[in-house]
């Protein structure tokens, strides 16, 4: 994981040591800031995570690797936001660990910061546990993420949400607040997902095992769900195509 604080200066100075390809698949890289870490579990190895030169950051963030943030997000508040590794976060996400003004006293209006009053009670609610994104995230436009919440592992954010409750590993959430849509795979499938944790591969192994990722989840969900693979057999139809 990267700790991103005070991201101005600590990013002139790496866009000075990195030359990114200028674009990759149709995507300009000369536009993110582009972070380059040790590997925990191989040192030898380095990995690299993506911020948009736009987006503005106002939080103590840790960022895992290879994970992009895209363009005019914004992520603040005195409480730590985490996000996992492989995560794919699209553009204009808002996620602020303030939680709200303060709702129980005559006004709502920060009158200690706008008019210098020494009022004893605090203008703005806060949750001090922050947010939580975990590992191969994908989180679409307009997103914004409420204090307090935790993703999990493999969900996908519809666009435009409001998340303001946690989500489950590869769930499919969306709306205002979200609601579950569905989950990505049927439980066996998950299962075995959760257990190999392949985002925590090296970059070699992730290379070498392509045909697993080439795999058609859904389908094998669909089987599994169709009562045609027992859930035995859905792992060993995974796991089969793991290479070390």
């Amino acid at each position: 994981y990267f700790f991103y604080t005070k991201y101005k200066k600590i990013m002139n100075q790496i866009d000075k040591n990195l030359s990114p390809p200028a674009k990759t698949n149709g995507i300009d890289l000369s536009q993110y800031h582009v972070i380059q870490m040790p590997n925990a579990t191989n040192p030898q190895e380095m990995n690299r995570c993506y911020i948009h030169k736009s987006a503005k950051i106002n939080a103590p963030l840790t960022i895992g690797r290879e994970s992009y943030i895209n363009s005019g997000c914004v992520l603040g508040g005195r409480f730590p936001i985490k996000i996992g590794a492989f995560c794919s976060i699209a553009a204009e996400l808002y996620c602020w660990t303030y939680e709200t003004h303060n709702f129980d006293h005559a006004t709502t209006y920060p009158l200690r910061t706008f008019t210098g009053m020494e009022i004893a009670y605090s203008e703005i609610v806060e949750k001090p546990n922050g947010v939580e994104i975990g590992n191969d995230v994908y989180i679409g436009h307009q997103v914004r993420i409420m204090p307090g919440v935790k993703i999990a592992d493999g969900a996908v954010i519809a666009a435009r949400s409001v998340v303001s409750k946690n989500v489950a590993a590869y769930e499919i959430v969306g709306g205002v607040p979200n609601k579950i849509i569905k989950k990505r795979f049927s439980d066996p499938v998950i299962g075995v997902l959760q257990e190999i944790c392949w985002w925590n591969w090296s970059l070699e192994k992730i290379k070498r095992n392509i045909n697993f990722f080439n795999l058609d989840l859904a389908k094998i969900s669909q089987q599994n769900l169709n009562f045609e693979l027992n859930s035995n057999e859905v792992r060993q139809k995974i796991l089969s195509v793991i290479v070390d």
